[in-house]
């Protein structure tokens, strides 16, 4: 989920996300997707360890860097 605030079209959004196990502590999944839907349509997937937009910050703790192209 996008925290509040304005977004603007060119500039850098960084999306975080923590993976935790059943109690509470941080994981490493076996595999992370992030897929990204422009309001026009369609779908732009990105993968760890395959695409430079998504990297892991600590053990469970990853983010995807996305720049949005259209408002």
């Amino acid at each position: 989920m996008m925290p509040p605030g304005r977004k603007f079209v060119g500039a850098n959004l960084r999306l975080r996300s923590d993976f935790t196990d059943d109690q509470g502590t941080l994981v490493n999944p076996a595999s992370v997707q992030i897929y990204i839907m422009p309001p026009q349509g369609g779908q732009t997937l990105y993968v760890y360890d395959t695409d430079d937009e998504v990297d892991r910050l600590s053990t469970g703790k990853y983010y995807c860097d996305v720049v949005p192209n259209v408002s």
